[in-house]
């Protein structure tokens, strides 16, 4: 019987589910910028899906990137 790999979205979101369930142990600030962090993750996830990556730290990494200037000027409202 042979091995499946699961897809590079699960292992992404697996990553996501990891990082919210580690945020609320976080103060509220810090919280929210994980959430603003995960917004729109899709969009970098569905980039990689066209170039074949398998790591999803490098989507995380990127899309971080992608999210720095918005996260470095984020005040909670």
């Amino acid at each position: 019987m042979g091995r499946s790999t699961p897809s590079l979205r699960v292992v992404v979101r697996d990553y996501v589910e990891r990082f919210k369930r580690a945020a609320e142990m976080l103060p509220r600030e810090d919280r929210a910028l994980v959430d603003r962090f995960l917004e729109d993750l899709e969009t970098t996830l569905s980039a990689y899906m066209h170039v074949g990556s398998v790591d999803p730290l490098e989507v995380l990494i990127l899309h971080l990137v992608r999210k720095m200037r918005e996260l470095c000027t984020y005040r909670e409202s």
